[in-house]
């Protein structure tokens, strides 16, 4: 079990594992990337918003064979794109790519914190960057644990590649709504341009993806967890432990 992400991915790295996985006559590697590596991302402003794109083509939900960047993010570094480290495994063997969302779950710093502190603070003005609209597909911790078990025993031979996400989702206006029925909060909102958006899925389109063979290949079910009750059970968690939340940005 491989986290690209741990030490930065790039093409040499990946070189690097799969000549290791090779010579070590690993049977069967399971390595986790990111819903990002896909070219939709980049469009939808992902990274620094450089590269967003007016009029995105790709049809959502976003697919394992969806395009992928050619390069890493615009106004970016080059010192991490797990789409090179990705190519490089292409030829390894039997390696199974996980590409989770946006994990959330029981620990401190998940993107419902967003939420959490303001409430903690007392805050409780809202912007909606374009109404609100936003989704940046979330998956539950729960879930891409199932995941990543059921990958050693369901994923198929040969390099594959499995979106880990949440069977369904909310707009960043209908996660706060959650947020403030569980918490029984009112927010004040003030609908602002796009370019002033100061939370964490300040994406100019949806960054949706599908779950199929996440179902129907590695049989992780919807429920496996339902996302209403893994956001339930993540905001208990992070109300418990406001105290400790790394602080707000400036």
């Amino acid at each position: 079990m491989i986290d690209t992400f741990a030490a930065g991915a790039t093409a040499e790295r990946g070189a690097e594992l799969a000549d290791f996985l090779q010579r070590s006559g690993t049977n069967h590697a399971v390595a986790i990337s990111s819903i990002d590596v896909y070219q939709h991302a980049v469009d939808a402003g992902i990274g620094d918003g450089s590269g967003i794109v007016r009029l995105a083509r790709q049809p959502i939900p976003i697919d394992e064979d969806a395009p992928l960047r050619d390069a890493p993010y615009p106004g970016g570094s080059a010192a991490h794109d797990n789409v090179a480290m990705e190519a490089a495994l292409h030829d390894a063997g039997w390696v199974t790519v996980l590409r989770p969302g946006a994990i959330y779950g029981r620990f401190r710093n998940c993107r419902e914190r967003y939420f959490i502190q303001r409430i903690e603070q007392g805050m409780r003005e809202l912007k909606l960057p374009a109404g609100g609209q936003q989704i940046f597909h979330r998956v539950a911790v729960d879930r891409v644990a199932r995941a990543m078990t059921a990958a050693l025993t369901n994923a198929p031979d040969g390099f594959w590649a499995c979106n880990v996400v949440d069977p369904y989702d909310w707009t960043f206006a209908g996660l706060a709504a959650e947020v403030g029925t569980e918490l029984t909060w009112d927010w004040d909102l003030v609908e602002v341009p796009f370019a002033e958006a100061d939370h964490p899925w300040a994406t100019a389109h949806p960054m949706f993806c599908s779950d199929r063979r996440l179902r129907d290949i590695l049989h992780v079910a919807a429920d496996d967890p339902d996302p209403r009750a893994a956001l339930h059970a993540t905001l208990e968690w992070l109300w418990e432990h406001r105290a400790e939340l790394q602080p707000l940005p400036a």
